[in-house]
């Protein structure tokens, strides 16, 4: 008889992100919607760049590395679901 007995990955390429590094940019998009300007063009800036910062911590918390973060960081995932949430309610 034959069967899969493991998967082997590749090691990660790359580093993972520091807890505060990700909340840093949480709050950045957080400020870049603090207060939205009135005119559309600059509205729409002020969603990109939070978009922008946002992105940088969806791949920062993809895959084994993201897994790993979020493992050793107690306290993360609930401090990313409320700056989502207040980011949801803007």
């Amino acid at each position: 008889m034959c069967g899969i007995i493991a998967v082997i990955g590749r090691r990660p390429d790359r580093t993972p992100l520091k807890p505060a590094v990700l909340r840093a940019e949480l709050d950045a998009a957080a400020d870049c919607l603090a207060v939205m300007p009135s005119d559309v063009e600059a509205a729409w800036r002020a969603i990109d760049a939070a978009v922008c910062r946002l992105d940088v911590v969806d791949q920062a918390l993809r895959g084994p590395i993201g897994v790993s973060t979020l493992l050793f960081a107690p306290g993360l995932v609930g401090a990313i679901e409320v700056a989502v949430g207040d980011l949801g309610r803007r």
